[in-house]
């Protein structure tokens, strides 16, 4: 996972918190709701200026969007 991916996660998930729909963000942003899309799949990265609008218009710190989580991709376990 890149940090790209994590940051479209991050989104994702507050999108999906909060009952806002791709189309009102992508609204919010001015691009359409397939750019939006795109950029929520992780086909293409945010721009810093519409991470930090997200932020603005959700009501959460940037840092919650762009913290970095890494998922371990080793089992252990029987």
């Amino acid at each position: 996972m890149t940090y790209a991916d994590s940051i479209a996660g991050n989104i994702r998930a507050k999108v999906s918190r909060r009952e806002i729909n791709q189309t009102d963000l992508a609204q919010h942003l001015g691009i359409s709701q397939a750019q939006m899309s795109s950029r929520l799949r992780g086909r293409v990265e945010f721009k810093p200026s519409e991470i930090e609008n997200i932020a603005n218009f959700m009501g959460v710190e940037i840092e919650e969007l762009t913290k970095y989580v890494k998922f371990s991709t080793t089992h252990n376990g029987a």
